[in-house]
């Protein structure tokens, strides 16, 4: 049950001068918007379509409070237009970025239900990224959710805004495969001059004879690692980390994480990285590995003896086979 209160009334007066005393620069961002939405129009060869405002946006921008110098804290939605053409429904979403600087996203569904997405840069059309078998499998069948994920996936890599509402909405209807997103975009999400941070292990969690995915941060500092855990008789528990790749970029290092983890299919596979990018998959059971590049190139030979290396502390027998 609604429960009264006494302010509400002031409330609700105050609520309505700060709309107005707002609505002035709003409008001012407003003609900035249709501005910029008829510059992408006509870059994308749209130019023709009769864009209409998205009214599920319209309220939040109406209630967003927007300084004159757009000082935000993270992606801020701003509006969104849609428009059909030739069987396509396209949709121009306006952000504000934690830089303070308004950036744009252009993406078109086909009466199939496909969704695409256009560089801004090259006025190209790319198809949605495929999920894996083990993705699909955890995600299962819904309404628009493996669009959902997909459009979270290119929103995480960089190639479009990262919308929290959308974020979080994602992560209600698909729980456990964005859980591995989750952990990786909560931990760099964090200031890199924070000190004494405990190191994130992200998934798979592995036994103890094979290592772990692991990033910490050391001095300002992104580092990913691979984890080996062992036991002495006592029951004491060592960690050793090995560090294959630093940066202080965000975006470097996240996009690496997404690309191992985008790539996990088997609860059974463990992720063994050797650089940002590339790592080793093997089996728990067989320790039969192969090797995966975001280039689809050969791993480098510094980082194949770091591998051999495990291999011999682990017990793991020559023989196994390598793709």
């Amino acid at each position: 049950m609604r429960k009264s209160n006494k302010n509400g009334i002031k409330d609700f007066l105050t609520f309505m001068e700060y709309i107005d005393q707002g609505m002035e620069h709003k409008v001012e961002v407003a003609k900035i918007l249709v501005k910029q939405l008829e510059e992408i129009a006509l870059g994308a060869g749209l130019k023709d379509i009769d864009f209409s405002v998205s009214m599920d946006s319209l309220p939040e921008f109406l209630l967003l409070e927007i300084s004159h110098d757009l000082d935000t804290d993270g992606m801020v939605p701003l509006l969104s237009f849609f428009g059909e053409k030739e069987g396509y429904l396209y949709t121009i979403s306006f952000f504000v970025d934690d830089g303070d600087d308004i950036v744009a996203s252009l993406d078109r569904m086909t009466g199939e239900g496909r969704l695409e997405y256009c560089d801004l840069n090259t006025g190209e059309w790319h198809p949605d990224r495929e999920l894996t078998e083990f993705q699909k499998e955890v995600i299962g069948e819904g309404d628009n959710i493996e669009e959902d994920v997909l459009y979270l996936l290119s929103n995480i890599t960089g190639q479009m805004p990262v919308d929290d509402k959308l974020y979080k909405s994602v992560l209600e209807k698909n729980g456990e495969i964005l859980d591995l997103y989750e952990d990786a975009l909560s931990y760099l999400s964090l200031e890199l001059s924070t000190k004494d941070l405990p190191e994130l292990i992200l998934l798979p969690k592995n036994p103890e004879v094979l290592p772990g995915l692991a990033v910490r941060v050391d001095d300002g500092m992104y580092q990913l690692c691979f984890v080996q855990v062992s036991q002495d008789a006592d029951g004491t528990i060592h960690k050793d980390y090995v560090v294959v790749g630093d940066t202080d970029d965000e975006e470097e290092m996240l996009e690496s994480i997404i690309f191992m983890l985008d790539h996990y299919e088997d609860k059974a596979v463990f992720i063994f990285p050797l650089s940002p990018r590339t790592y080793a998959r093997v089996d728990a059971y067989t320790g039969a590995y192969e090797f995966c590049n975001m280039y689809d190139q050969a791993p480098e030979e510094h980082e194949l003896d770091c591998f051999y290396t495990f291999l011999e502390k682990s017990g793991i027998t020559q023989d196994i086979s390598c793709n």
